[in-house]
């Protein structure tokens, strides 16, 4: 309750826009995977619509409450320069964005959970996102704006 008025009514709509903010690396409870490379010389509006199935390998018994989006960006210079976004990394103002589960969802170390994501571009928003995200056959929906 805030101030007296009950705020459940909002859960949904706020659970199914992902949150954009910083999450400390201990609250990582599985490995990272790569679910698109763009390469930023040659790629096009196109290719940032993509379906990318992989796994999650647990890494300790938990509540897993969300899954973490991050990117890695690599500039092929003489000298290699490379960036994370990722928890594992000194914050940057991009942070990381957390699809929150709407219940959570009990994990052990050691389990596999098979994952899939599928993201499109809004119709309406040029710069919105439509994610899609299965874990182990659940399928969960997002907006990323």
């Amino acid at each position: 309750d805030v101030y007296g008025y009950k705020m459940s009514c909002m859960r949904n709509p706020i659970l199914e826009e992902a949150s954009v903010e910083v999450v400390p690396n201990q609250y990582v409870v599985s490995n990272s995977v790569n679910v698109l490379d763009l390469n930023i010389n040659t790629c096009t509006v196109a290719d940032t619509e993509f379906s990318s199935s992989f796994e999650l390998k647990i890494t300790k018994d938990c509540d897993l409450t969300g899954i973490l989006g991050y990117f890695d960006t690599f500039f092929d210079l003489p000298t290699p320069v490379m960036f994370s976004t990722g928890p594992q990394v000194k914050p940057t103002h991009w942070k990381q964005t957390v699809f929150f589960l709407p219940e959570k969802l009990p994990v052990k170390a050691s389990q596999t959970l098979s994952c899939k994501m599928v993201c499109k571009r809004m119709k309406t928003d040029a710069r919105a996102l439509k994610v899609s995200l299965t874990l182990d056959e659940k399928t969960y929906r997002y907006t990323v704006d």
